[in-house]
């Protein structure tokens, strides 16, 4: 190979050099797909979750399939009570109420409820940035009760209770 073709090969390699560094730097992406129109093709959007359908009880009844044995204190004020299924097809029963005890009042109580009714306590967990929590399951039930002071400074008791389908 004579001098002048071997510097034609090394400018032609220099200059792709030069030009794979200046698109790598400034982040040069491939051009997008074009339809069958010339237009850019849109990529597929995120599916959404479901919507889960939420059934309100009134607030004086039991939300269905809730357990009977776990109750509330006389006079309180339920402030959330309804039947959902969540995305994986099990029921779910819930009820929230406002509490004259104190939150440490409640977690002794209901740990004590639970026992009673025969539901096993898989775990508490006492202070934590929720609340005080207690997860429990009976049969085909799974149980979470959560109690916490709201920002009026009211002890409240959220109960779930999961049915697997």
């Amino acid at each position: 190979m004579n001098n002048k073709a071997l510097y034609i090969l090394l400018g032609v390699l220099v200059l792709a050099v030069i030009v794979w560094v200046a698109l790598s730097r400034n982040g040069a992406k491939a051009p997008e797909p074009k339809g069958q129109t010339g237009q850019t093709q849109q990529k597929p959007a995120k599916e959404q979750p479901k919507a889960v359908p939420v059934t309100s009880v009134p607030k004086d009844k039991l939300p269905e399939q809730f357990p009977s044995g776990i109750t509330l204190e006389a006079g309180a004020e339920v402030t959330l009570n309804y039947n959902a299924t969540n995305s994986a097809g099990n029921f779910q029963a819930s009820r929230e109420f406002i509490s004259k005890k104190s939150a440490s009042e409640n977690f002794a109580l209901y740990q004590k409820i639970l026992k009673n009714d025969g539901w096993t306590i898989t775990s508490t967990q006492e202070n934590v940035a929720a609340g005080d929590l207690i997860f429990a399951t009976k049969g085909a039930n799974t149980l979470n009760i959560r109690i916490y002071t709201d920002a009026n400074k009211q002890v409240r008791v959220s109960i779930n209770n999961e049915t697997k389908k």
